[in-house]
């Protein structure tokens, strides 16, 4: 009989459904390993849809099941009315951060009577961090409230209406925990007190995320076995700077024939990317492979010889651990939580926006050799095992002091 530590309510509006298996899966992983030892139930908020037809790609949110069972965990997704984020009215801010709060009240009080959770985790300083915290006063439980990156280095600049909610759910919350120094710093300047601050990085899977041959990944994936292969991860978004990578691409084509990029992700700036690569002659060069199921994300790193991560900005990086779990070197830019994410036995770091600098760095570590056992080896403090013991000993630490308050 496995007895658990403690009762864990997760609120975040980032995680995996029937629709979309991979929103939020690093919080998944998360959760997952730490119900080893923790009884947890998630509720999950997904923004009212009237009809599937009227609000095109937002409309397969209606397929949506209200409650499922992940590996023995009991996953809710209630709806909520959102008023756009961008609307530039601090009132209309603060009534969308009330109303998020006052739908994931209604399910709270639902679950309640069967889950007496003990603590309250959520993820994002906004939307989930600031209603948790109005949630720990209504029920009297202690609030852990974990910041990523976007929730602080967009929702925290001068201009935006949001940063007075992210200032309110940091300085109400029991404990926060970071992805990385860099972001404990910027909590810091914002005035929070460091002593409730811990900065716990995101973690990989040892049993997803190792080393296989690459050759036989690429037999696997369809993939040519003689050419050089990189690796790009991620929404394909502005902030990723997949738009830099096309353009090193162009200049990396000019000296080397036998290079071809590989973008895995879908966003919305895909359809002028590929026009870009068509305009450059690179079509037979550059991959689209879309969205992929999270359990085949190893096999695309094994069959790469690269991973490449050319952010603007970013928290942590969490493909970067996930690729050197695999063995894989990595040239990312040397921006935000990225040093701290990368390898120092397989990294090149490089500006951010300098298409230039990547392409050198990438023929650079495509002509190195790199130990990948050294690069497995330095990379297992990140094993979520470590990860998951961190994180319960915060638990207990603020159910202690919750108690003794």
């Amino acid at each position: 009989m496995v007895i658990f530590t403690h009762k864990i309510l997760v609120l975040s509006h980032l995680f995996p459904n029937n629709i979309e298996n991979s929103k939020g899966i690093f919080v998944y992983d998360q959760v997952r390993k730490l119900s080893k030892f923790n009884d947890i139930k998630v509720i999950s908020p997904i923004i009212w849809i009237p009809s599937r037809y009227l609000f095109g790609d937002l409309g397969k949110l209606t397929k949506v099941n209200n409650k499922i069972s992940v590996n023995s965990i009991d996953v809710h997704y209630p709806r909520y009315f959102a008023i756009p984020l961008r609307i530039p009215s601090k009132i209309l801010m603060w009534l969308a951060g009330l109303l998020y709060t006052v739908y994931v009240l209604f399910e709270v009080i639902k679950i309640k009577g069967k889950f007496n959770f003990d603590i309250i985790h959520s993820h994002f300083a906004f939307p989930d961090g600031f209603s948790s915290v109005i949630l720990g006063r209504i029920f009297k439980k202690p609030v852990v409230v974990t910041v990523h990156g976007s929730d602080i280095n967009l929702y925290t600049e001068k201009k935006n209406h949001l940063k007075p909610m992210v200032i309110y759910a940091l300085k109400n919350a029991s404990h926060i925990v970071v992805v990385s120094t860099a972001l404990k710093d910027k909590i810091i300047k914002l005035g929070i007190n460091t002593n409730k601050i811990s900065v716990i990085p995101n973690g990989y899977d040892p049993e997803l995320f190792k080393p296989i041959d690459k050759y036989e990944a690429r037999r696997s994936l369809g993939l040519p076995t003689e050419k050089k292969i990189l690796l790009f991860v991620g929404n394909i978004y502005p902030v990723k700077g997949v738009s830099y990578l096309i353009e090193a691409m162009k200049i990396i084509s000019e000296r080397s024939n036998d290079i071809m990029l590989i973008l895995v992700g879908e966003g919305y700036l895909k359809p002028q990317l590929q026009s870009t690569v068509k305009e450059y002659g690179l079509s037979n060069k550059v991959i689209f492979a879309g969205s992929q199921p999270h359990e085949r994300i190893p096999l695309w790193m094994n069959a790469c010889d690269l991973l490449v991560l050319p952010s603007l900005s970013e928290g942590f990086g969490a493909v970067l651990i996930e690729a050197a779990a695999c063995g894989k070197p990595i040239v990312a830019s040397d921006i935000g939580g990225i040093p701290e994410a990368s390898n120092k036995f397989g990294r090149r770091l490089v500006p951010p926006k300098n298409p230039h600098a990547l392409a050198n760095s990438i023929l650079e570590a495509l002509d190195s050799n790199f130990d990948s056992g050294n690069i497995i080896r330095e990379n297992k403090k990140f094993d979520f095992n470590n990860i998951v013991w961190q994180l319960t000993n915060i638990y207990t630490q603020v159910e202690h002091d919750n108690l003794a308050y």
